[in-house]
């Protein structure tokens, strides 16, 4: 991958990144009703929510997720990354270079990778297409009930 396209993927992230802290107005917002109590105004979704979305789901129940271990020995930590995610990572991003797997249990260093494997693979940077890449890799096959779990979870 060139390097002008790593760092157009990259500001992709961080748009992303500052989008999802911000509250959008819509295109045609709705009339207040005149009589009775206003809803809630719904908050904004940010990254970090994006990322405990993906935690829960992939190690919910587990009592300590740094530590959990999934897939049969394939995957680790709080999100449950596999190697060769971590790998596509790591060749995304150099600064990933002196990391070693086993520090994908740091929900930190977690979240670094999960950002770069997002920034080599997404194209829309949509809150689903994240979810579904995680889970699905590149492809995003055979992610309908994991999306649908994360979505589940979003719209609590």
């Amino acid at each position: 991958m060139s390097d002008t396209l790593k760092i157009v993927s990259m500001a992709a992230l961080a748009t992303l990144a500052f989008w999802c802290g911000q509250t959008r107005p819509a295109a045609n917002p709705p009339r207040p009703p005149e009589v009775g109590p206003q809803a809630e105004p719904r908050p904004a979704f940010t990254l970090d929510d994006l990322f405990d979305v993906i935690r829960t789901v992939e190690t919910g129940g587990h009592p300590n997720p740094n530590t959990a271990v999934g897939d049969g020995g394939l995957s680790y930590g709080p999100y449950q990354i596999g190697r060769l995610y971590f790998q596509d990572a790591q060749e995304f991003d150099p600064s990933l270079a002196g990391v070693r797997y086993e520090q994908v249990g740091v929900d930190s260093v977690a979240r670094r990778v999960m950002l770069a494997y997002w920034g080599r693979y997404a194209e829309s940077f949509t809150v689903e297409e994240l979810c579904r890449l995680h889970n699905g890799g590149p492809s995003m096959r055979g992610t309908d009930r994991y999306w649908a779990k994360c979505r589940d979870l979003i719209e609590r």
